[in-house]
């Protein structure tokens, strides 16, 4: 049986707004509805903002695993409900999440958990290759360990070892980086580079027509096949000034 919730002050307000958690603080790992399974889930984004209106204010949150399968008091699979594991220092819990009458979500129990040991992680070596072309706050960037730099077409064949890898040292929570570069369909060379710093969120450095831009978000398993990950959850993006 699922324990009271806790508190709900204004804590997860969307980025931008006041008393907000941003993106950048703490680490997203999205969950992905099973592909045979019937119905609109409730959505990463949704499943984190209302966890982070669900834990008391003084908490300092530092992960989010979201799920649609619970780890303590288990359900069926329902698409009008979730599960949102919280760490926030020594703690966690695990938080569900339930689609109202109204349509709204809201916090239907907590759960304490404890969660599993990280997995093994082989760091590859430590790299920051600069951009051409990119401003300082992309070329001077901290190295980190470094997973591939994958070139080509953006519609594929992925080099699924080197996405493979910044995946696996995400859920790790260590430190890492991958770089895909493609012409995009007017022949402009459009690089991203994802990067996790061990802690805090996941940091997207991207240029397109409009110049460089940065956003932190979360990560999850990705719907087209080769990809192995891709954006999703509460995301914030903000443009870098031109070089």
């Amino acid at each position: 049986m699922a324990s009271t919730p806790p508190p709900t002050p204004a804590l997860g307000s969307p980025p931008g707004g006041d008393g907000q958690i941003h993106p950048a603080t703490f680490l997203q790992l999205c969950d992905r509805w099973p592909d045979d399974a019937d119905g609109d889930p409730i959505t990463c984004d949704d499943l984190v903002r209302t966890a982070l209106n669900g834990m008391p204010a003084a908490d300092q949150v530092t992960r989010i695993d979201t799920s649609y399968s619970c780890a303590t008091s288990c359900r069926p699979l329902d698409a009008d409900r979730g599960y949102a594991i919280v760490r926030s220092g020594s703690e966690a819990f695990e938080i569900e999440i339930a689609r109202q009458a109204d349509g709204t979500v809201a916090v239907t129990g907590a759960t304490p958990f404890a969660p599993p040991d990280a997995p093994p992680f082989d760091d590859p070596a430590v790299s920051a290759p600069a951009v051409d072309g990119a401003p300082a706050g992309v070329n001077e960037r901290v190295p980190l360990p470094l997973c591939g730099v994958e070139a080509g077409s953006a519609y594929g064949p992925f080099d699924e070892e080197a996405r493979q890898c910044f995946w696996d040292g995400v859920r790790a929570g260590s430190p890492v980086e991958f770089i895909e570069s493609h012409p995009d369909t007017e022949g402009l060379l459009t690089t991203t580079i994802y990067r996790f710093g061990g802690t805090g969120g996941v940091e997207v450095l991207s240029n397109d027509e409009g110049g460089w831009k940065r956003m932190y978000t979360g990560v999850g398993p990705a719907l087209e096949d080769g990809r192995v990950f891709d954006v999703d959850g509460l995301s914030d993006t903000q443009r870098l000034p031109a070089p």
